[in-house]
């Protein structure tokens, strides 16, 4: 069996489990049974265990299940949640400050959980097709020498043509690319246009210079392609790494205001 059809079977039981619950707590209802109040306490049950997987990761120690399977169950369960915050909420928009509170930092801990499992999945190919993968924490010194090759290369060549034309070009349009992490939303959705653009401008400076100022924007658009390159791998490794800041925060902060709430409906019931 595929990964595919693994994956559709898992979201099929997922959306089946979703009928059941609601059909089942909708006949109930005749009986006095309360749909949504039932429901409600339903989702923070299925938020406490997805709040577990972040303890189930700091105690590899004990003997509670392979790390996999409960990446898998956090990953539907979260679906199913969501399924059952709208059967819950019954309405686009909820009601009262503190249910558009609660709805509002529910939402971010699920979607920010979707981008990160989609980076951990989509990512890592990306990578490997764009070129060479480097260390993060070593692409500032990369940067800084791509840079510091880049102004050795115009020194000298400036130098030796007693031209400037590739020097202008450099303060007004390279200088501010090498100096820092560029394009982040571009990389971020591997978008062909940084290389595109830099491309276009060498094209159109090219026809300016002398034969030893070209051959030495040869070598700084390989260098810029490396730079490109940089930044390609440091807006990934960023966003693989730092949506959990945004993701487990948003899950506590979830399940302290759903327990509220949950406190509240049984002071009023």
């Amino acid at each position: 069996m595929t990964r595919t059809v693994k994956r559709t079977l898992k979201l099929l039981l997922t959306a089946a489990g979703l009928v059941v619950v609601y059909f089942l707590f909708d006949r109930l209802t005749h009986t006095g049974f309360q749909f949504h109040y039932a429901l409600g306490w339903l989702l923070f049950a299925c938020l406490l265990f997805l709040v577990c997987f972040n303890w189930r990761k700091k105690l590899n120690f004990l003997p509670i299940g392979k790390a996999a399977v409960w990446a898998q169950i956090h990953y539907y369960l979260g679906l199913f949640a969501l399924g059952l915050l709208l059967l819950h909420i019954d309405t686009v928009w909820p009601n009262g400050w503190f249910e558009r509170l609660l709805f509002v930092s529910l939402m971010i801990s699920l979607f920010s959980g979707v981008i990160g499992l989609l980076a951990s999945r989509i990512y890592p190919p990306v990578l490997v097709k764009r070129g060479p993968q480097v260390i993060y924490e070593r692409i500032p010194r990369y940067r800084r020498e791509v840079r510091q090759q880049v102004e050795n290369l115009l020194t000298d060549t400036v130098r030796e043509t007693k031209r400037t034309s590739l020097a202008d070009f450099y303060e007004a349009k390279l200088e501010p690319f090498l100096l820092s992490q560029q394009n982040f939303l571009h990389h971020a959705i591997d978008s062909p246009r940084p290389a595109h653009f830099w491309r276009r401008e060498f094209q159109a400076i090219r026809n300016y210079l002398s034969e030893g100022e070209q051959e030495a924007l040869d070598q700084i658009e390989q260098l810029v392609q490396r730079k490109i390159n940089l930044d390609l791998n440091a807006a990934l490794y960023q966003i693989m790494r730092y949506w959990l800041l945004i993701h487990i925060p948003f899950s506590y902060l979830t399940l302290v205001l759903a327990m509220t709430h949950g406190i509240q409906i049984e002071q009023y019931s």
